[in-house]
């Protein structure tokens, strides 16, 4: 804690597309959507991504930092599918609960295929928690 009681907390997010092989759908009317073979070109950006806020439970327990591992669904929007986000590392204490929180209002880049068309794509996303004092 700082002297005024104070504490700071910082958060970090990773996209994970580049260490993991993201699963690429595409949408066509006339075929359920269904995994597409091209690689994107370009993988999910953040435009707006806040930070999550940190868990009473952890700071009641002392917990200084952790890392949460999400499995998201990128729309071609760039908007994150509320209904499709898994949980692939949870540390508890509440963790978990904060990094879908905060990951339902992030605003990305899409990803897009070698011809710039946006398509969805299933990334997986660190975020990290740490929280230190001045």
């Amino acid at each position: 804690m700082t002297p005024g009681g104070r504490m700071i907390i910082c958060g970090s997010v990773f996209l994970l597309a580049g260490l993991l092989r993201a699963s690429v759908l595409t949408q066509d009317a006339s075929t359920p959507q269904t995994p597409h073979e091209e690689k994107p070109a370009s993988y999910p950006t953040c435009r707006y991504c806040p930070n999550p806020d940190y868990p009473d439970e952890a700071r009641k327990a002392k917990i200084s930092s952790a890392k949460v591992v999400l499995q998201v669904l990128v729309l071609e929007s760039g908007d994150v599918d509320p209904q499709d986000i898994k949980v692939i590392k949870d540390p508890g204490n509440g963790f978990a609960d904060k990094a879908i929180s905060a990951v339902k209002q992030w605003k990305l880049k899409p990803a897009t295929l070698s011809n710039g068309t946006p398509v969805r794509v299933s990334v997986p996303v660190e975020v990290s928690f740490r929280m230190k004092t001045k």
